[in-house]
């Protein structure tokens, strides 16, 4: 699950806390990997659709939905690039160049 608007100045030590959150870890963004206010926590039991941390706040869950995998060496989807090693196809045109190209 992630929660959401979760402030930077907490620690997850605080969400950790909590009887149901069994692990908890601060997302971060893909360009330069700062911190985001988002945290991706696991639940055991029952998902609630928030989590009280008493004086710290309530704050909302929702599902985490991982981005799907895929080559951008083939445009194909389910395997990474490092692990392809046939033609190669443009992302725009599925032509047998580098979409670079």
């Amino acid at each position: 699950m992630v929660l959401l608007r979760y402030p930077l100045e907490l620690h997850e030590e605080v969400i950790i806390k909590h009887p149901k959150v069994t692990k908890a870890e601060r997302c971060v963004t893909s360009q330069d990997k700062s911190h985001t206010r988002q945290m991706l926590v696991d639940i055991k039991g029952t998902v609630p659709e928030e989590v009280d941390l008493g004086n710290c706040g309530i704050y909302k869950l929702r599902p985490f939905v991982p981005e799907p995998l895929q080559s951008y060496k083939c445009q194909k989807f389910g395997h990474h690039q490092s692990r392809y090693h046939k033609e190669v196809r443009c992302g725009i045109c599925s032509l047998s160049h580098k979409t670079e190209m």
